[in-house]
């Protein structure tokens, strides 16, 4: 233990250090990385604990998470550009068997001379699921008369059907539009089982061409639960709303639920 300074130089010191975490807000975590306990127990003269002293906090291991390549024979996809809004529509299927929780696409762009001229890099979907179709909207550099053929590289994430249950058994009761465009849905959970995750499609259409898909999840939810979920409007490359008139009807699926483990 450091020797007291005296009470005069000590009283300083706790002035500078208030005046410094005021500075700082209240909102930041402390510099000095010691526990509450540390704080209280001792002055703003000793020095902040580390991480190689055995009197520290074990620190907090941090995880990556690592994706994989997955093949681009995996998919069908197709890229139109949208005269109406200025963007690209990106028109995704999964022909494989496999089931995805999320994958990122990045796309390069070639020239006749298949010359690289530009790319749009982590453009995101998520569960997207063996022989399902989803859509969304993107605004690279480029219009699609300024390009001559794209690249997609593929990463993401393989999902397992370990531990799911048959997602029809999570009922939809009532659906309606309310203003802003958001799709509100009351749903049951009658699967029978405590769920962790239950996930939603949505597929927005026009006559009959879909033109939009959207997806949403919800999660901790036991035998019998009432609850809702709600899906945003779908919107352009540039997360603006589609215009009105964009789409007359709606499908909502249930994809997918997953359920806690049986002890």
């Amino acid at each position: 233990m450091k020797k007291k300074k005296a009470a005069g130089i000590l009283g300083l010191i706790f002035v500078l250090a208030a005046a410094g975490c005021a500075s700082r807000g209240g909102t930041e975590p402390a510099e000095s990385g010691k526990t509450a306990e540390a704080e209280k127990a001792g002055s703003g003269t000793e020095e902040a604990l580390t991480a190689e002293d055995p009197e520290s906090p074990p620190g907090v291991q941090e995880e990556y998470y690592l994706s994989e390549s997955i093949p681009a024979e995996n998919f069908s996809y197709t890229i139109e550009a949208s005269p109406e809004q200025g963007d690209q529509i990106f028109t995704i299927q999964n022909i494989s068997d496999q089931d995805y929780s999320y994958i990122q696409a990045d796309m390069l762009f070639y020239d006749g001379n298949n010359q690289i001229v530009d790319y749009y890099s982590s453009l995101y979907l998520y569960n997207l699921f063996a022989g399902d179709e989803q859509i969304l909207r993107f605004a690279p550099n480029l219009s699609s008369d300024q390009y001559d053929h794209v690249e997609v590289l593929f990463a993401g994430d393989r999902m397992t059907d370990e531990g799911t249950v048959d997602p029809a058994g999570i009922r939809i009761a009532e659906q309606a539009e309310i203003s802003g465009g958001q799709i509100v849905a009351k749903c049951v959970n009658d699967t029978g089982r405590d769920i962790s995750t239950a996930s939603f499609q949505i597929d927005y259409y026009k006559g009959d061409q879909k033109v939009a898909t959207g997806y949403t999840e919800a999660s901790m939810l036991v035998k019998d639960r009432v609850f809702v979920v709600t899906f945003e409007a779908p919107a352009d490359g540039w997360y603006e709303p589609l215009p009105e008139g964009s789409y007359d009807s709606w499908e909502i699926r249930v994809v997918r639920a997953a359920a806690f483990s049986e002890e």
